[in-house]
């Protein structure tokens, strides 16, 4: 019987980052440039955090109910 253990990632890649937030790459290093969004850096390796991505997704609940 095989193991149903799924690891959670904590990390990932600027691409896979980008299509978890459903935006371009392009958009997606606007945020990094403007300090919406923090990155990690690992060598040449460019990393996100979950967390990240998840406040970054707060952050914009937070300023749409402002708006209203």
């Amino acid at each position: 019987m095989a193991d149903s253990f799924q690891v959670e990632r904590m990390a990932y890649r600027v691409r896979e980052a980008a299509d978890i937030l459903a935006i371009s790459r392009s958009r997606f290093y606007e945020l990094v440039a403007a300090g919406r969004i923090r990155i990690l850096k690992d060598g040449a390796r460019t990393l996100v955090r979950r967390r990240e991505l998840e406040r970054y997704l707060d952050d914009l609940e937070t300023v749409s109910s402002a708006e209203r």
